[in-house]
């Protein structure tokens, strides 16, 4: 699991190969100093010039730094732990191996260019999908591209069960006061099944979920469950889903192409 501690529960950290307890961290004074001063600058400058000290809550937690230690705020040690150490096959080969990789990617605040290099934020060239942007996206997926490729050199690329996904998708309010939708939220969803291989991109129009992701993971490792693994929904289905928008407590039914502003309807509030 290569993901914030705070993402995972207590009773699964027994079962996870990669954890450990009471590693050590450490914390620059300057880089602390730093910090303070700009949140105290950001506090006490006039609204019209607050955007010029702004910071966001990636740049606390990377105070704390740690080779070994997993921060989704910053793909760059993934990067480079990636190239300099490689991925390697375990000892015990027949078991199998899962692996749970949350990146930052496409998230802001934009601080890495596709390069693999640092840049310093500033607010005010987040406006969306600007050049910024745009450059560490590339970047994301140029450590998506290298894994598979490493992938394909240990001759483990064809009997694996790939998804490529999002944690979320949009987190504005997509629906306005009377319930009219202002436009939908479909983050990527791409799979790569075992012992398949196509030369050219396939699309599918399968009404699926983000649920039907874990119950597909969990029938490839032997977990038995009724619910459908996304290989076995059809394209022609005609199967609602749901989306929570949980920061505005809202609930919406997507029936049909989930690209389409019409085809979504807000159910609930809370």
């Amino acid at each position: 699991m290569y993901t914030n501690e705070r993402y995972v529960e207590d009773n699964m950290k027994d079962i996870i190969s990669n954890y450990k307890d009471g590693v050590r961290r450490t914390c620059s004074i300057w880089k602390l100093f730093s910090l303070m001063t700009q949140c105290s600058r950001y506090k006490m400058a006039p609204l019209g010039a607050k955007n010029y000290y702004i910071y966001d809550t990636s740049d606390i937690k990377l105070l704390v730094e740690c080779d070994i230690i997993v921060n989704i705020e910053n793909d760059v040690p993934l990067y480079r732990r990636l190239t300099e150490d490689g991925l390697k096959i375990s000892e015990n080969d027949s078991e199998g191996t899962y692996r749970f990789i949350h990146m930052h990617g496409a998230h802001p605040p934009y601080t890495m260019t596709e390069d693999f290099q640092y840049v310093e934020y500033d607010y005010r060239r987040d406006g969306g999908y600007n050049v910024p942007g745009v450059s560490q996206w590339k970047g994301a997926l140029k450590i998506v591209y290298e894994y598979i490729r490493q992938l394909k050199e240990l001759g483990k690329y064809e009997d694996a069960l790939i998804i490529i996904t999002a944690d979320h998708g949009i987190t504005s309010d997509i629906s306005d006061s009377e319930g009219n939708m202002l436009e939908a939220s479909y983050p990527i969803l791409f799979v790569k099944q075992p012992y398949e291989s196509h030369e050219k991109m396939l699309v599918s129009d399968a009404p699926v979920c983000h649920t039907d992701v874990i119950s597909t993971i969990k029938k490839k490792i032997g977990i038995v469950t009724s619910d459908r693994a996304l290989e076995e929904i059809g394209s022609n289905e005609n199967r609602k889903r749901y989306m929570i928008n949980s920061d505005f407590m809202k609930t919406y039914e997507i029936d049909g192409d989930v690209r389409l502003i019409e085809n979504w309807r807000l159910i609930s509030r809370e």
